[in-house]
C-alpha cells in the first residue's frame, strides 16, 4: 500500500484490522499516524518511510505489526529512527545507521483502465514512471481499387511496463483497446446505444476482464474453432469472465456489435 503525497495525516482506524496488507509506503510529507490507524494489521511485513524526519505516531497506530518480522525501511542518511518510540522498537530497521539493500525492488506492474473514453496506465509504486506501446492492428499497407471499402476494425494493442529510478523495471502487462457499439439486453427488448465507446480487455489473473462495460449488455466467449464457453452479463465498470484462460490461447470475445480475437499474453 502506497500512501498518497497528499494525505499528510493518516486518518485514525483508516486501515484498522486489515488483515491483506502487507506493506505499507510512507511519502516523505507525512508528518503523523493517527492512534489506531493501522492497528490489527498483522501481516505487515514491510514499511518504508522515505521522510528522514519519523512520523509522529497516536496510541496504536502501529499496533500488532510485528516489531521482530516486519522490516523498516529509512532514509541512510536518517538517525532519528532507531531514537524514536514507536520507530526504534523494531529490531530490523534498514537506512539510517545499517546499510541500505542491495537487491533493488521492483517496480509494480501498471494497470490499464478505461474511464469516460479516457484511457488511463499507472503503477502503484511512488515516483514511477509507465513506459507503453499502442500498436494498431489496422497498420499495414495495401491496395484497393476506386470507391473500395478500407475495412477499420478500431481495435489497439497497449503494452506497459513501469520503471523507477533505483529499481528493477515491472513486468510488461498487455491489454487489448476495442472501440465497439454496444447493445443492452433485458427482458422486453434491445436497445441500441448510437456512439460507440471504448472498452479495454485484460487478463486478470487466469480469468478475462472487461474494463468500460455496462450493465446489461451480453458478453460471450468463444473458443478459436467457434465452440462457446461462457456468457456473462456485463456489470458497470467492470465485468470478469469467469472461465480459465490457457497460456498462449487464442479466444474470440462477442461484445456488441464485434467479434474480437483476444490472445491471452501470459
Amino acid at each position: 500500500m502506497v500512501i498518497p503525497e497528499s494525505l499528510i495525516n493518516i486518518p485514525q482506524y483508516v486501515f484498522y484490522n486489515c488483515k491483506s496488507l502487507e506493506s505499507i509506503t510512507l511519502h516523505k510529507d507525512v508528518n503523523a499516524i493517527i492512534q489506531n490507524a493501522f492497528n490489527g494489521c498483522y501481516n505487515v511485513k514491510k514499511i518504508t518511510c522515505q521522510g528522514v524526519n519519523p512520523p509522529a505516531c497516536g496510541a496504536k497506530a502501529l499496533e500488532e505489526i510485528s516489531r521482530t518480522e516486519c522490516t523498516l525501511y529509512v532514509p541512510v542518511e536518517s538517525t532519528a529512527y532507531s531514537t524514536t518510540v514507536p520507530w526504534s522498537e523494531f529490531t530490523n530497521i534498514v537506512g539510517g545507521k545499517t546499510e541500505t539493500p542491495e537487491t533493488p525492488e521492483t517496480c509494480a506492474a501498471p494497470t490499464i483502465s478505461i474511464v469516460d473514453g479516457q484511457l488511463y496506465i499507472e503503477s502503484s509504486t511512488y515516483g514511477s514512471k509507465c513506459q507503453y506501446t499502442i500498436v494498431a492492428s489496422d497498420s499495414g499497407n495495401g491496395e484497393v481499387e476506386k470507391n473500395a471499402l478500407v475495412p477499420l476494425s478500431g481495435q489497439y494493442t497497449i503494452t506497459a511496463y513501469a520503471t523507477a529510478e533505483g529499481m528493477y523495471n515491472s513486468e510488461t502487462v498487455e491489454a487489448l483497446l476495442v472501440w465497439v457499439n454496444p447493445t443492452i439486453q433485458n427482458a422486453s427488448n434491445i436497445i441500441t446505444m448510437e456512439a460507440k465507446k471504448a472498452v479495454v480487455i485484460k487478463s486478470n489473473g487466469n480469468n478475462l476482464q472487461i474494463v468500460g462495460t455496462e450493465r446489461g449488455e451480453m458478453i460471450q466467449l468463444y473458443s478459436v474453432g467457434g465452440a462457446l464457453l461462457n456468457t456473462t452479463t456485463a456489470r458497470d465498470g467492470e465485468t470478469t469472465i469467469p472461465y480459465s484462460l490457457q497460456q498462449g490461447e487464442t479466444y474470440i470475445i462477442r461484445y456488441g456489435d464485434k467479434a474480437i480475437k483476444y490472445r491471452d499474453p501470459s
